[in-house]
């Protein structure tokens, strides 16, 4: 943790702002999931589920891989943006396609 906090300049003291920045970066996943569910229904309507679904896959996986070796903190919080995109994308998906799989009377149980 301490490696991070070096070379994003990110230190919890108040007169640097470094919990605000710690703070955003966990938004902006959020922010992403918030666009993922939003524009998930138009691209499974459109592009198909399956292919919507493996679509936010590869997104999220480029995001995490390419959010290993980033230094900047813009960047970084780019790449969360699209972390979370690609993480709900899927995550909708599975939860259509569980809806559909299951009978009728186990869907309350499986909708929790």
């Amino acid at each position: 943790m301490m490696k991070f906090q070096i070379d994003f300049n990110i230190f919890c003291k108040s007169d640097k702002g470094g919990q605000a920045k710690k703070t955003l970066i966990s938004s902006m996943y959020f922010v992403g999931a918030l666009i993922g569910l939003l524009s998930g229904g138009y691209l499974y309507d459109n592009m198909g589920r399956k292919k919507a679904a493996l679509s936010g896959v590869v997104i999220a996986v480029a995001a995490s891989f390419v959010g290993t070796f980033c230094k900047s903190y813009a960047l970084l919080l780019a790449l969360r943006v699209f972390h979370g995109i690609g993480n709900f994308l899927v995550a909708t998906a599975v939860f259509i396609w569980t809806m559909e799989v299951l009978p009728s009377n186990y869907r309350n149980y499986a909708n929790g």
